[in-house]
């Protein structure tokens, strides 16, 4: 698997937060590969969230948090991080 970073830009918020979030490092193995996806690949992505994002909290939720996931679960993470974007731009 290739790792793949980017660059980041401060200058538009939720496109920088989308860019971000979908060039973070995923080292996990294929579904048909594994029983579920190792807390060892979460926790690096959340080391890389926090580091490119510098969130107020990153919160894992749902079947991982509780330790009892299926195969074909996904990671749910709540990401709160600050942004000068009104309420309206956000949900845009």
């Amino acid at each position: 698997m290739n790792a793949i970073f980017a660059p980041l830009s401060i200058s538009a918020p939720k496109m920088q937060y989308n860019h971000i979030m979908s060039n973070i490092a995923l080292n996990v193995p294929p579904v048909n590969q594994r029983d579920r996806i190792p807390m060892v690949a979460i926790e690096d992505v959340i080391k890389q969230i926090a580091a490119r994002l510098h969130p107020q909290r990153i919160t894992l939720f749902d079947s991982y948090a509780y330790r009892q996931p299926y195969p074909e679960s996904d990671v749910d993470l709540l990401v709160i991080i600050d942004t000068p974007m009104s309420r309206v731009k956000q949900a845009v």
